[in-house]
């Protein structure tokens, strides 16, 4: 009996010594957090922010190994670190519930990569949102929580890829004047001079940084503008590349001109002919938003389509 009273006191004394230790390392990574200066950028200060709140939470739940691994991450993202959405791989769950977390996971991964720079804030809380979510899926405590938490992930998702999307009605024409289609001679009519229309309707598509591959998010605008291209059967289109002042002069013209290749490729792939396609790089020579030296401007890094 003596023997069986020891054992069960060691081993709560020991329970007790661990709990205390998380608690205490919980404690000390998000006060290192709250107290952290972000090197990143705006993304990686709202994703600190949010793993902070969010550990803060499981800290007043008594989940200490929780509160230290998210308060970690966030440590993480101040340092200016690439933190990704928690995987799935290693954890007990159903087939179904797996399955629908990879691929919720592969729809947002694109859209932060599009987003981060120009939807800094949002493209955090949809992550920290899926985050929460994989959490609540892994510890099967309240289903009905675990629900609402995919429900505000989706809602999220949902805006960030809206907030991203651009529609080619959105870009004015004048946004590159000397790139404007110039009309032709004027046609002579019965000894007047008829002169010929030209409209110009134009397109952007925005990319992410230092990516000359467009993210998920942004499709749909390339798919409204091979609809707009394929209702001009002798259409002439300009496909102009630009890059912000990140890098080198060299670098950003190499990657302007991918950059406007990639939209091309994309345009002959949905059955533009060739012919009707010219692409042209100015590397960081014509920001829409002009910067000083060595400043990324998100809506620079941009390809600007000019249909004739």
């Amino acid at each position: 009996m003596l023997k069986s009273t020891l054992a069960t006191l060691l081993i709560f004394t020991s329970l007790t010594g661990l709990t205390a230790c998380a608690d205490n390392q919980a404690n000390q990574a998000l006060e290192q957090l709250s107290t952290a200066t972000t090197e990143g950028d705006t993304y990686q200060a709202s994703l600190a922010n949010g793993y902070r709140e969010y550990a803060e939470e499981r800290s007043g739940a008594q989940d200490a190994v929780a509160a230290r691994y998210f308060a970690e991450k966030g440590l993480l993202a101040t340092q200016g670190r690439d933190v990704k959405p928690e995987y799935p791989s290693q954890m007990a769950l159903s087939a179904e519930t797996f399955d629908d977390l990879v691929v919720q996971r592969d729809k947002l991964l694109p859209a932060l990569n599009a987003s981060r720079s120009t939807q800094p804030e949002m493209a955090a809380a949809a992550m920290v949102a899926y985050d929460r979510w994989v959490m609540l899926e892994e510890q099967k405590a309240d289903l009905t929580a675990a629900e609402d938490a995919r429900a505000n992930f989706s809602a999220l998702l949902a805006k960030l890829s809206e907030a991203h999307t651009a529609t080619v009605a959105d870009v004015p024409t004048t946004t590159i004047p000397q790139q404007t289609p110039v009309a032709a001679a004027p046609e002579k009519t019965g000894g007047k001079v008829k002169p010929v229309a030209v409209k110009t309707k134009s397109g952007v598509l925005y990319f992410p940084l230092d990516s000359d591959v467009l993210g998920d998010s942004a499709q749909g605008a390339l798919a409204a503008l091979v609809r707009e291209v394929k209702g001009h059967a002798k259409a002439s289109i300009n496909v102009n590349g630009h890059a912000d002042r990140l890098g080198t002069e060299d670098y950003n013209m190499d990657l302007s001109e991918r950059r406007a290749r990639f939209v091309v490729d994309a345009l002959r792939k949905s059955g533009v002919p060739a012919s009707m396609l010219k692409y042209f790089a100015y590397g960081e020579s014509d920001p829409a938003v002009p910067t000083a030296d060595n400043v990324g401007e998100p809506k620079n890094r941009r390809v600007e389509i000019f249909v004739e």
